[in-house]
C-alpha cells in the first residue's frame, strides 16, 4: 500500500474580520502551493 500524506488546518474560529481573512489567506497560500493534495 502507497503511503499517504494529509495536511490538516485548524483554526479556533474569530468575529474579527482581520483574524477571519488571515486564516483564508494561510489556507489559501497552502491550497497554492501543495496543489498534490484535496481540498
Amino acid at each position: 500500500m502507497k503511503e499517504q500524506y494529509g495536511v490538516m488546518v485548524c483554526g479556533h474560529g474569530s468575529r474579527d474580520t482581520g483574524a477571519v481573512e488571515e486564516f483564508q489567506a494561510v489556507a489559501q497560500g497552502l491550497k497554492e502551493r501543495l496543489p498534490q493534495y484535496e481540498t
